[in-house]
Protein backbone atom coordinates (compact mmCIF):
# COMPACT_ATOMS: atom_id res chain seq x y z
CA UNK A 1 0.00 0.00 0.00
CA UNK A 2 3.07 2.57 0.90
CA UNK A 3 4.35 1.39 -2.46
CA UNK A 4 1.37 2.57 -4.59
CA UNK A 5 1.00 5.56 -2.59
CA UNK A 6 4.45 6.93 -3.19
CA UNK A 7 4.12 5.41 -6.65
CA UNK A 8 1.62 8.24 -7.58
CA UNK A 9 3.20 10.75 -5.63
CA UNK A 10 5.97 9.92 -7.55
CA UNK A 11 3.97 11.01 -10.90
CA UNK A 12 3.06 13.88 -9.92
CA UNK A 13 6.46 15.17 -9.05
CA UNK A 14 7.66 13.77 -12.27
CA UNK A 15 4.89 15.51 -14.32
CA UNK A 16 5.10 18.60 -12.36
CA UNK A 17 9.31 18.73 -13.36
CA UNK A 18 8.46 18.04 -16.91
CA UNK A 19 5.49 20.60 -17.16
CA UNK A 20 8.42 23.32 -15.15
CA UNK A 21 10.73 22.07 -17.71
CA UNK A 22 9.06 23.37 -20.74
CA UNK A 23 6.15 20.82 -21.27
CA UNK A 24 3.41 22.16 -20.96
CA UNK A 25 0.86 19.01 -22.68
CA UNK A 26 1.87 16.70 -20.25
CA UNK A 27 -0.31 15.65 -17.39
CA UNK A 28 -0.53 13.85 -14.67
CA UNK A 29 -2.02 10.15 -15.13
CA UNK A 30 -5.37 8.63 -13.89
CA UNK A 31 -5.29 5.21 -12.05
CA UNK A 32 -9.06 5.07 -12.53
CA UNK A 33 -10.26 4.67 -9.41
CA UNK A 34 -11.77 8.21 -8.83
CA UNK A 35 -10.10 8.06 -5.48
CA UNK A 36 -8.54 11.31 -3.58
CA UNK A 37 -5.70 10.80 -5.70
CA UNK A 38 -7.13 10.79 -9.23
CA UNK A 39 -9.38 13.77 -7.91
CA UNK A 40 -5.82 15.65 -7.66
CA UNK A 41 -4.51 14.56 -10.59
CA UNK A 42 -7.84 15.53 -12.52
CA UNK A 43 -7.84 18.67 -10.63
CA UNK A 44 -3.84 19.44 -12.07
CA UNK A 45 -4.86 18.32 -14.85
CA UNK A 46 -7.59 21.38 -15.79
CA UNK A 47 -5.06 23.85 -14.62
CA UNK A 48 -2.78 22.64 -16.70
CA UNK A 49 -4.94 22.75 -19.57
CA UNK A 50 -5.79 26.34 -18.40
CA UNK A 51 -2.24 27.25 -18.17
CA UNK A 52 -1.09 25.87 -21.79
CA UNK A 53 -4.34 27.57 -23.28
CA UNK A 54 -3.54 31.04 -21.14
CA UNK A 55 0.13 30.89 -22.76
CA UNK A 56 -1.12 30.01 -26.29
CA UNK A 57 -3.09 33.06 -26.10
CA UNK A 58 -0.06 34.99 -24.98
CA UNK A 59 2.02 34.07 -27.77
CA UNK A 60 -0.97 34.62 -30.32
CA UNK A 61 -1.34 38.27 -28.91
CA UNK A 62 2.92 39.15 -28.52
CA UNK A 63 2.79 37.79 -32.06
CA UNK A 64 0.35 40.01 -33.23
CA UNK A 65 1.69 43.06 -31.40
CA UNK A 66 5.21 42.65 -32.70
CA UNK A 67 3.36 42.56 -36.56
CA UNK A 68 1.66 45.57 -35.71
CA UNK A 69 4.79 47.05 -34.85
CA UNK A 70 6.74 46.02 -37.62
CA UNK A 71 5.57 48.64 -40.31
CA UNK A 72 5.52 51.65 -38.18
CA UNK A 73 9.18 51.26 -36.80
CA UNK A 74 10.71 50.16 -39.93
CA UNK A 75 9.01 53.83 -41.38
CA UNK A 76 10.32 55.46 -38.19
CA UNK A 77 13.95 54.21 -38.86
CA UNK A 78 14.29 54.86 -42.20
CA UNK A 79 12.71 58.41 -41.40
CA UNK A 80 15.53 58.71 -38.46
CA UNK A 81 18.36 57.50 -41.23
CA UNK A 82 17.00 59.69 -43.67
CA UNK A 83 17.77 62.89 -41.26
CA UNK A 84 20.75 61.59 -40.62
CA UNK A 85 22.16 61.41 -43.67
CA UNK A 86 20.22 64.71 -44.98
CA UNK A 87 21.88 67.99 -44.31
CA UNK A 88 23.24 69.32 -41.09
CA UNK A 89 20.04 71.58 -40.69
CA UNK A 90 19.19 71.01 -36.79
CA UNK A 91 15.50 72.55 -37.48
CA UNK A 92 15.07 70.37 -40.67
CA UNK A 93 16.34 67.37 -38.75
CA UNK A 94 14.27 68.00 -36.10
CA UNK A 95 11.04 68.20 -37.89
CA UNK A 96 12.07 65.14 -39.75
CA UNK A 97 12.15 63.20 -36.40
CA UNK A 98 9.28 64.50 -34.68
CA UNK A 99 6.95 64.28 -37.70
CA UNK A 100 4.71 61.21 -38.05
CA UNK A 101 3.16 59.50 -40.67
CA UNK A 102 0.60 62.21 -41.69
Amino acid sequence: MSRNLLRRVEQVNRTSERVMAGNLSDRVPLAGTSDEFDQLAANLNRMLDQIERLMTAMREVTDDVAHDLKTPLARMRARLELALIGPADSAGQTEAILLGDQ
